[in-house]
């Protein structure tokens, strides 16, 4: 019987699987085990065969084929036939002098016999397949740290990774004859992470501490977290980590050897078959050969599709092999090539994350023929994505190589990315990095693009100011350095800034300047671009006329040039008549827009599917309302745009509400909360955070909206977004009135009032005046809250918004019917009921309830 291995712990499943095979079946049983060099192959074959030996009475054979071994070669096939055969009785005399002959007498001497086999540390198929019985009942366990694809074996192979965290835990413990307590835990789990989970590594660290009882588990884990030479510390006697993985590189051949340590060099996470092929300097299909000859001997993993890594030790494994081999002038050649792969290839892809972003240099050497081809905006995010962490990392090398210019080129090239996807913390710490750079470089010009760059990031992170105070810095330097197309794109933004800030003569005087200067530069796209925000602040400012023929100019500028300009201008137009009240107008400029987008997976097309979900909203037709922001959530969601997403489903909530879907609408402004705070969007939080405190509201859980309005307002505050400010105090005066505090609800929604009327928000100020006024209806009575509803319903009629306008008709209503007026209070009352029902909201039931009590009041009065 082949003897246990002492201290086996773990492998349940992969233990559970071998122990399967011991049935009999119609043909030998083949399984191998493959894996990496000390990932515990050999213990689990052979512990399983200690546990199998009841049912293979006939014995159990174990042979070393010797593939790994420092002192002698591997085993021939005829030799092991020969010691094989040995075992079951044949002499020496009585032995064949041939591979063939030794194989057919191996067969004949297992046939009708129940026989159990490890081939240990088995080279390739050819070594092994010579050895193989050809009776059913055999089970026959090759280990191998080659995935041995061409043999012929009856069930599929097990592939051995690192151990579970717990199970590797149990090892260590077990081998170093310790039981740990409290903080102790924490050690042994940091000391086996540190281990890579690799089951030699962790039994040779283990064995070391069951020696040493002064050594206490806390002193270990902060050696081992400290040593600068952590392969050093994983050896016992003749045997280490490092020597096994030695005699795996060992057996490549010399150019796989030499594409092995060059994969060293790559700062990131994984690589592919493209990043590979700029590093190496070979091809891309080279490349691809060279991995999958990698990974078939478990030198690399593929956790993903054609994305492969290194266990971590044998990634410091190779920075030892780096030390002695090659030059360290061919080093730098080789990451030189791979920070220019990724700098190309992040700028190709940037161009269709956001179209028409800042200008971007490519770098010297354009690695074309290695670099993936990125045709869509979908592929190009997911390269993107894919690659993140290895474009961090490469610019923190650029970083440590003091290589300024490549750390402001890398940045500008993920700029577009990092402004769609967030974090906008991390985003606004490398364009710091890329202004710093480009400082130290005496470029103002970079310099003057990163702080642009940054401003973008920090306005959308919601710092007006700071992002304005930046906007001015690139703004002198641009002007300093003569730079025309960079002082408009600086004003423009100064513009947009500002318009935020609702400074609308200011935002006008900056477009109107940034307008002459783009066309000073000759940039007619640029220039529709300028005309499109210089029409938004004019219809902000309600001067609708010019803002209509800014427009159009835009438009035909765009028509003949860039489709998508030309629907981005459409939509705008659209804006205009939904704010002028013309709904169909707005309908029609939308639609248009859609049109042009056509079938294009693009953000603006999404855009535009939620402003014409918004226009349905307003009309009533809601159910068409949510259709369009169900698209817009899905195409969001496609194109990888977590705050676009987030705006969808926080419009879609907006409709969930209104129809009275309460928990439907909670759950999407969550999750639309959730998005903006993966962004960092801390307006898109508030914003989220204030329907939240709505929803509450409605459900009668007026502790939990205060809190959510509160969290809004402050995040409004910070800000300085005045709109929100404003919709917030409206919320919270809300809540103090459905819990009695009158007096407190005027005050805010007093406050409310004020600031919609400062900033424009007749939206927020129609709302604010019917909340008011159910507010003075509860506490002073019908004639003092009269005014505020009919002021509400002007507004309202104004804006052609049918909700808003049926809730002030009620308000209207209920108040005449107090006074005893019941002729118009039936008449309001009866329009109120109509617009509710042919909009299907939730204030419908108790609209006709209040009417046709009222109708029976009146009919009883005569």
């Amino acid at each position: 019987m082949i003897k246990d291995v002492p201290c086996f712990t773990g492998r349940d499943a992969e233990l559970q699987r071998l122990l399967s095979l011991g049935g009999v079946g119609s043909r030998v049983t083949v399984l191998t085990v493959d894996g990496m060099a000390g990932v515990g192959k050999t213990s689990l074959v052979v512990h399983a065969a200690h546990l199998l030996a009841d049912q293979f009475p006939d014995g159990q054979l174990f042979r070393c084929l010797q593939a790994h071994d420092l002192d002698r070669d591997p085993v021939r096939p005829e030799d092991a036939l020969g010691d094989l055969l040995a075992c079951t009785g044949v002499g020496p005399k009585d032995m064949p002098p041939t591979l063939d002959s030794r194989a057919d007498l191996w067969r004949g001497r297992l046939a009708g016999r129940r026989v159990l086999l490890i081939l240990d540390d088995a080279a390739s198929c050819e070594q092994v397949e010579p050895l193989l019985p050809g009776s059913r009942g055999c089970l026959v366990l090759v280990t191998s740290r080659r995935r041995l694809i061409g043999l012929d074996a009856a069930v599929p192979p097990l592939s051995l990774d690192v151990l579970p965290v717990d199970q590797a835990v149990d090892l260590f413990v077990s081998i170093a004859h310790r039981d740990p307590t409290g903080l102790e835990s924490t050690c042994v789990v940091d000391i086996v992470q540190r281990c890579g989970l690799l089951p030699l590594a962790i039994a040779l660290l283990a064995g070391r501490l069951s020696y040493r009882p002064s050594w206490t588990l806390a002193w270990l884990a902060d050696q081992f977290r400290t040593t600068l030479d952590r392969l050093g510390e994983l050896s016992a006697g003749n045997r280490s980590v490092c020597a096994a993985f030695y005699l795996s590189y060992r057996d490549l051949d010399p150019s796989l050897q030499c594409f092995f340590r060059h994969l060293g060099l790559h700062p990131g996470t994984d690589i592919d078959a493209h990043a590979a092929a700029a590093l190496a300097g070979i091809t891309v299909l080279q490349a691809q050969r060279g991995l999958d000859e990698l990974y078939t001997n478990h030198l690399i993993e593929e956790p993903a599709p054609h994305r492969y890594q290194f266990h971590d030790l044998l990634h410091e494994y190779i920075r030892t092999l780096l030390s002695g081999c090659d030059s360290e002038e061919d080093h730098s050649r080789a990451v030189e090539r791979l920070l220019d792969y990724f700098q190309f290839t992040a700028e190709t892809a940037s161009r269709h994350v956001i179209p028409h972003a800042h200008r971007m240099k490519s770098p010297a050497v354009l690695l074309v023929s290695v670099a993936p081809s990125l045709p869509t905006r979908v592929l190009a995010l997911d390269w993107m994505r894919a690659e993140l962490p290895n474009l961090l990392a490469c610019l923190d090398s650029a970083i440590e190589r003091r290589q300024h210019a490549r750390v402001v080129c890398l940045v500008a090239a993920m700029a577009s990315f990092l402004r769609l996807e967030g974090p906008w913390t991390q985003a606004a710490a490398l364009h710091a990095k890329a202004a710093a750079a480009a400082k130290i470089l005496g470029n103002c010009g970079e310099e003057a693009n990163a702080l642009i760059d940054l401003a973008r990031i920090t306005y959308l992170g919601g710092g007006c100011s700071e992002a304005a105070d930046l906007l001015r810095q690139a703004l002198l330097k641009y002007r300093g350095a003569g730079d025309r197309l960079g002082e408009a794109i600086a004003l423009n933004e100064l513009g947009a800034v500002n318009m935020a800030k609702a400074d609308f003569s200011a935002a006008g005087e900056l477009l109107e300047e940034a307008l002459a200067a783009y066309r000073a530069a000759g940039d007619c796209l640029l220039q529709a671009r300028a005309l499109t925000d210089l029409a938004h602040v004019r219809y902000m400012a309600d001067n609708y006329a010019e803002a209509i023929d800014l427009l159009e100019s835009a438009r035909s500028f765009c028509r003949a040039r860039d489709p998508v300009l030309e629907a981005r201008a459409l939509s705008e137009l659209g804006h205009v008549y939904e704010v002028m009240g013309d709904y169909q107008a707005a309908v029609d400029q939308q639609e248009s827009a859609l049109a042009i987008y056509g079938e294009r997976r693009c953000a603006g097309r999404a855009s535009a599917l939620i402003d014409l979900g918004r226009l349905r909203f307003r009309t009533g037709d809601y159910g068409g309302a949510v259709d369009l922001q169900d698209l817009a959530v899905a195409m969001y969601r496609e194109l990888g745009s977590r705050a676009g997403e987030a705006c969808a489903l926080r419009d879609l909530g907006r409709v969930k509400e209104v129809t009275g879907d309460y928990q439907a609408a909670a759950g999407l402004q969550r999750r639309a909360e959730a998005l903006y705070r993966e962004c960092e969007d801390r307006l898109g939080v508030a914003n989220a955070l204030e329907e939240l405190g709505r929803v509450h509201c409605l459900l009668g859980e007026y502790r939990a909206a205060e809190g959510k309005f509160t969290e809004a307002l402050d995040g409004y505050r910070s800000i300085g977004e005045l709109f929100g400010q404003a919709s917030a105090l409206n919320g919270l005066g809300s809540v103090s009135r459905l819990t009695g505090d009158h007096g407190k609800a005027a005050r805010l929604m007093e406050q409310a009032l004020a600031m919609c009327r400062n900033v424009g928000h007749r939206s927020g100020e129609i709302e604010t005046l019917i909340n008011l006024g159910v507010l003075l209806t509860e506490s002073d009575g019908p004639r003092e809250a009269l005014p505020r509803y009919q002021q509400a319903l002007q507004l309202a009629r104004q804006l052609r918004v049918p909700l808003q306008e049926a809730r002030a008709l009620e308000g209207v209503a209920r108040c005449t019917a107090r006074a005893g007026t019941w002729n118009a209070a039936l008449t309001d009352l009866r329009k109120a009921v109509a617009i509710y029902r042919n909009l299907g909201v939730v204030e419908t039931n108790a609209a006709a309830a209040y009417l046709a009590e009222l109708e029976s009041e009146a009919i009883a009065d005569g």
